[in-house]
């Protein structure tokens, strides 16, 4: 039977009166935790904490000013209704996923939010999968996330961590050509494909020397550089745009853009 418009609303404001409370449904008010820091499908806010993995790339994946406007105003009308995920540990809850969603709950005044445990042999590959799936992410962050696993993970094959980021082998390989070997970013004999599997790479053939000098980068006039930083600002207006209608979309169907 479809709920009317009104009992929507009591529901809502049902669900925000227990996330206040710290009470679930048929439960009563949440007693204290004990060994884990999670009850009843509950955690405390004072309780969690950004696991370690996840801050090593959160600020690789920022959310701008009108997404976290926008979830503010979501979590204060209807709570917080995707939980928070992660592990526990010495009694601290550790999130994967739900950075923005806590800095929310905090900002509405919910002392209680939902948490979820999950299991996974990979957690900081579970965070970013977790945050990419969230938010659309332009071409600078993509270039920055496939620089930190260059950098961290400098024997992975180009499909690997193509598929960490979602882009194509193409792209981190020809980031990986561009970078070249630096103590920063050190090559490696070997690359670990997507299944484990570590693969010698074959020699690179020596390029004869034809005596002919590289081109030179085209020199734009006043003109082409005023065209092409419109164009660059009228690319990043399209990409922001492109965000905040993924934004309104997860608003109005309950789930993020696929």
């Amino acid at each position: 039977m479809a709920l009317t418009e009104e009992q929507k609303r009591q529901r809502n404001a049902e669900n925000i009166r227990r996330q206040m409370e710290g009470t679930r449904p048929g439960v009563g008010r949440a007693k204290p935790a004990s060994a884990s820091p999670v009850v009843n499908g509950t955690v405390k806010t004072s309780l969690v904490k950004l696991a370690p993995e996840l801050r090593a790339v959160q600020s690789l994946m920022p959310m701008d000013s009108d997404q976290k406007a926008a979830l503010l105003e979501s979590v204060k009308a209807d709570g917080i209704r995707d939980p928070l995920r992660g592990y526990e540990q010495d009694g601290t809850f550790w999130i994967l996923s739900g950075v923005h969603r806590l800095w929310a709950a905090k900002e509405a005044g919910l002392p209680v939010v939902p948490a979820e445990l999950v299991a996974t042999d990979d957690r900081e590959a579970y965070a970013i999968s977790e945050n990419l799936t969230r938010r659309h992410m332009n071409r600078e962050q993509k270039q920055g996330l496939i620089d930190y696993f260059l950098r961290k993970h400098p024997d992975e094959s180009d499909r690997a961590i193509a598929t960490r980021v979602g882009v194509d082998n193409k792209t981190v390989g020809a980031r990986r050509a561009e970078l070249g070997s630096t103590e920063e970013f050190p090559q490696s004999a070997k690359r670990i494909g997507k299944d484990g599997k570590a693969r010698r790479q074959p020699a690179k053939k020596a390029t004869p020397k034809t005596g002919k000098k590289p081109a030179a980068a085209r020199v734009l006039t006043a003109k082409q550089k005023a065209e092409a930083k419109a164009l660059n600002a009228e690319i990043k207006g399209l990409e922001r745009k492109l965000s905040q209608a993924k934004t309104k979309w997860a608003r109005l169907t309950g789930r993020p853009w696929p």
